[in-house]
């Protein structure tokens, strides 16, 4: 039996978990720093903390990082890379995936996702439910596209970037490094890093 480390134990590793179930795993450990307070969720156990699994992480045949934040999901997946233990992508049996998509190593793609030719995907990304991600896009590592988001074609998303639930990027638009995109944007213009920007034209809000 294969076993499968899932770090993180909250709402989006639900979701990781039911998408490992339909690849196949059969047995899946959890590990979140909240244990011992937080020993079950759903009808899922919590194991150990972190810590734990660095010190077991040879009983384990695959690793995947399922935290919804990009911070520390990079963190995470930065720090669990020097361990002897490979990294999985999971792919939901209803997206849509050309065969011309590259997909880099611990990446989720959720159901209904639909992603056309010759999209390259980095690691540790997070591409939700009915997300669309059209021809040539590139997404870089720790991406978080968010559900019902359309990339239209040659978009590039660098990293660590959030796209918001339901928003709309038109192509060849270049989105920087630890961008927030807030939830039903349309972007019609580059964006810098590190800006937070939101709105029908997107905007940057400014922190006071």
């Amino acid at each position: 039996m294969k076993k499968l480390a899932i770090v993180g134990a909250g709402g989006h590793s639900k979701v990781v978990a039911e998408i490992a179930q339909l690849n196949g795993w059969t047995s899946l450990d959890f590990f979140d720093d909240r244990w011992p307070t937080l020993t079950q969720f759903s009808d899922y156990t919590v194991v150990g903390n972190i810590q734990y699994f660095y010190e077991n992480h040879n009983d384990y045949d695959g690793v995947i990082v399922a935290i919804g934040n990009n911070e520390i999901r990079a963190k995470l997946y930065l720090a669990l890379s020097n361990l002897d233990v490979e990294f999985i992508s999971l792919i939901h049996p209803r997206a849509i995936i050309s065969s011309r998509t590259k997909i880099g190593v611990g990446t989720v793609i959720m159901a209904n996702a639909v992603i056309n030719p010759d999209v390259v995907i980095g690691n540790n990304c997070i591409i939700n439910s009915s997300a669309v991600i059209e021809h040539d896009c590139i997404i870089n590592d720790h991406v978080h596209i968010c559900p019902n988001t359309a990339l239209a074609g040659e978009v590039k998303v660098n990293k660590k970037a959030w796209i918001g639930i339901g928003s709309t990027v038109i192509q060849q638009i270049n989105i920087g490094e630890n961008v927030f995109v807030g939830a039903g944007s349309t972007v019609i213009n580059d964006i810098p890093n590190e800006l937070k920007v939101v709105g029908s034209p997107a905007r940057e809000i400014k922190n006071n």
